[in-house]
């Protein structure tokens, strides 16, 4: 299993791309003590809309010697 990638690599990723963050980035998951063992890497956090044109299809961030591929995505039904 990887390291997990720190919310201020992506932060980071996303602020260089000139796209503001609206709220801090948070996990996707279950709060309940009977579904802690099921794990999701997937997380969100708000831009604003005039944002999403900017926003790459994936980012690359490199952390401890490896390369790690973020696939973006905005929701919206393709």
């Amino acid at each position: 299993m990887s390291h997990p990638i720190p919310n201020e690599y992506i932060t980071s990723q996303l602020e260089y791309h000139k796209i503001q963050i609206l709220s801090p980035i948070t996990h996707a998951g279950f709060n309940i003590p009977e579904l802690a063992h099921i794990i999701s890497f997937r997380r969100q956090v708000y831009i604003k809309p005039d944002d999403f044109e900017k926003l790459p299809k994936s980012i690359l961030i490199n952390l401890e010697n490896t390369s790690h591929r973020i696939f973006l995505d905005d929701d919206s039904i393709h």
